[in-house]
């Protein structure tokens, strides 16, 4: 940053920042880059005269990736009130990384408002920012209006099917879930990973080991190689179902496996009072995955 620091006083020596492109790629650069200071991006964004679309989605994008939810939110909505205000409404790469930031901060009123803009703007059939609206509704728990979205999203993606599975897999609607499940399939569309874990998960969380067995039944059917995720979610499912011995299974079937794997096996055992297997299955995890992957 101190380099950077250099360039932008000679850029000043030298009158160049005025010119936006140059000016565009001094604020990309402070404030995406690994290296960066996004607090120094802002400093000189605010000193830019005249900011154009450019600057205001970089900037929203670095502060959706900012840790700092607080922060971050109250930056959004005003970087969101200035571009409206000089006369720059967002656009389709505006819209996901402002709702990701909803998202984060469980902002559902404010997510409220940037729907009607959506709507506003004529982005509503875009399916890459409907699908960031989804997702927010999801994880604020708003299912009927996460629903509604949904249905509104004219060819809808992976993505969007997931969202809707998640969202009845986080309140325990094993039967909602299970019925969008059945409805993409007869419309050809394959489940991935993230259908699968959140299926498997809401089995776990309503103890329907009926219904995980079918669809771990249906899994080998389709596809041999079970993705890390989707072994932690069976060893998961299993596990709280009080399926031990199947749970070990999916666990030894495992080419590989991470903290997830071990702790969601010891915590099965553990659960169920066999704290011996548990204090063994610890015993035998590797150090590395303890110290890396443990708190």
């Amino acid at each position: 940053m101190s380099q950077l620091k250099q360039i932008h006083a000679q850029l000043a020596v030298h009158g160049l920042l005025s010119d936006t492109l140059t000016f565009s790629g001094l604020i990309s650069f402070c404030s995406l880059n690994p290296n960066g200071d996004l607090h120094y991006a802002r400093q000189l964004f605010d000193g830019f005269t005249a900011p154009n679309r450019f600057m205001y989605n970089t900037l929203i994008r670095a502060y959706s990736n900012s840790k700092e939810t607080k922060e971050t939110l109250e930056t959004t909505v005003i970087l969101i009130r200035r571009m409206m205000a000089e006369g720059l409404p967002p656009n389709n790469f505006t819209f996901p990384f402002v709702l990701k930031t909803f998202a984060e901060a469980l902002a559902f009123l404010e997510a409220v408002l940037v729907h009607s803009m959506i709507i506003k703007t004529g982005y509503g059939s875009q399916v890459f920012v409907m699908n960031a609206l989804l997702h927010v509704y999801v994880v604020c728990g708003r299912i009927i209006s996460a629903h509604k979205v949904f249905d509104e999203i004219p060819i809808k993606s992976i993505v969007s099917w997931n969202s809707m599975i998640d969202g009845y897999s986080r309140l325990c609607d094993c039967t909602r879930a299970f019925s969008l499940f059945g409805v993409m399939r007869r419309l050809g569309l394959e489940p991935d990973e993230f259908s699968l874990a959140s299926l498997f998960s809401v089995c776990a969380q309503s103890g329907n080991v009926e219904m995980g067995r079918l669809l771990h039944s249906y899994l080998l059917m389709t596809c041999n190689d079970e993705d890390l995720v989707v072994g932690n979610a069976l060893i998961d499912m299993y596990g709280k179902c009080g399926e031990l011995q199947s749970a070990q299974t999916c666990f030894d079937r495992m080419l590989v496996r991470n903290a997830v794997s071990w702790t969601s096996l010891i915590c099965a055992y553990a659960k169920n009072g066999l704290l011996e297997f548990a204090r063994k299955c610890f015993d035998q995890m590797p150090e590395r995955t303890i110290e890396h992957g443990m708190p």
